[in-house]
């Protein structure tokens, strides 16, 4: 359980700001791509971890984030090819699809495909992902620019209330989480 959140929302703002300078970077070596990697998984993981510690408004868990989803065509994604896209996942039908926050982390922590996607100048611009589980139906793609910004959502939340009701089929507690106190 978190509860010193200070920590956690602090490093995904740094995180974001650290997205941001890789959409102008345009030469990539095998460890620019490792650490945008790591960047994207790490900031996912911790956004996880927070709203399962009710550390985050349940609005901005909600909330919608844009993604491109993209069908797979057939055949079995494997261990071995798993990175030919086009070959497994029919990219030219990409519909745009709405899914909350703990969708998204699911995917991208449990991924299975994950790599980045680059414009003809070289600047990374999304992520293709998916996780074991769907790895055989779609495919989704995510902006970076979209990625920071709710990494700098997540990291300027500041719950206003928290409201628990006793669930004696769980065992345990349902809590809500109020929407953000507004900064000044």
């Amino acid at each position: 359980m978190i509860w010193e959140t200070g920590y956690w929302k602090s490093d995904l703002l740094r995180r974001a700001s650290r997205l941001d300078a890789r959409q102008v970077q345009r030469r990539w070596s095998g460890l620019s791509a490792g650490k945008l990697e790591q960047e994207i998984m790490l900031g996912f993981y911790s956004i996880r971890k927070l709203v399962e510690a009710h550390q985050v408004p349940d609005d901005l868990v909600a909330a919608g984030m844009r993604l491109r989803r993209c069908p797979a065509v057939g055949r079995p994604v494997t261990y071995l090819n798993y990175h030919r896209f086009s070959d497994l996942y029919d990219l030219s039908q990409a519909v745009l699809v709405s899914h909350n926050l703990r969708f998204v982390c699911n995917q991208v922590v449990h991924s299975y495909v994950f790599a980045p996607q680059f414009n003809a100048d070289g600047q990374v611009e999304a992520v293709l992902f998916n996780s074991d589980r769907n790895r055989n139906r779609e495919i989704f793609i995510v902006g970076i620019r979209d990625v920071a910004g709710v990494f700098r959502a997540v990291g300027d939340s500041d719950p206003a209330s928290a409201h628990a009701v006793f669930d004696r089929k769980r065992g345990d507690f349902v809590v809500s989480v109020g929407k953000s106190m507004e900064q000044p």
